[in-house]
């Protein structure tokens, strides 16, 4: 038996760190309905040829053990549904800005309403409180906010962004990273990728 199995959690996450988060905890057993909706499918359902794979596989990833249910949460039809489907779950999960849920109808006192011992789940970019709240965020803003550019690069340079100082790695002009192994020499020099 896994720790999470009989729990189940609606999950209005959306893009990475929410996805990812109630991925886990399917895999420790949590029975988690992916929410979307028709007009705004998951961002990670797209194809990202980057990956060097013309299918969506971020979403395989972050979304291979959960049920899904399409819902359209502008009408009140889809909201009284994603009430019921509060009602019966143990944990709700989201990851909006502040505000969003409740501005849906979906707010904390809302799901309280239909569940009286609902668990919510908020992940955001900056808290749910304070002055940076309001602020949306994706991963390479939080590279940037966190100094990730002064960690990367040659130290008589400027920021790498994303190629380590130690030249494990090479970037290329479109700042891919790819394997340097074969030459420690440095990009201007032999060996340098283009």
């Amino acid at each position: 038996m896994k720790p999470l199995e009989g729990i189940r959690i609606a999950d209005f996450t959306v893009h990475n760190a929410g996805p990812f988060c109630t991925h886990l905890l399917s895999q420790l057993g949590a029975e988690v309905i992916k929410v979307e909706s028709a007009m705004r499918p998951d961002a990670f359902r797209k194809p990202h040829p980057v990956y060097g794979r013309e299918g969506p596989a971020t979403f395989d990833q972050v979304a291979s053990n959960k049920l899904s249910v399409r819902m359209n949460l502008k009408k009140p039809e889809g909201v009284a549904l994603a009430r019921r489907l509060v009602a019966a779950s143990d944990v709700a999960a989201e990851s909006f800005r502040p505000g969003v849920m409740a501005r849906l109808g979906l707010g904390y006192d809302a799901l309280k309403s239909v569940r009286e011992d609902i668990v919510l789940l908020s992940i955001s970019s900056s808290g749910q409180s304070g002055p940076d709240a309001h602020f949306a965020g994706y991963a390479p803003l939080f590279g940037a906010w966190g100094g990730l550019g002064e960690l990367t690069g040659y130290a008589d340079g400027p920021p790498g962004g994303g190629a380590p100082r130690d030249g494990s790695h090479r970037r290329d002009e479109r700042g891919c990273r790819v394997d340097g192994g074969s030459s420690p020499s440095p990009p201007d020099g032999p060996g340098r990728t283009r």
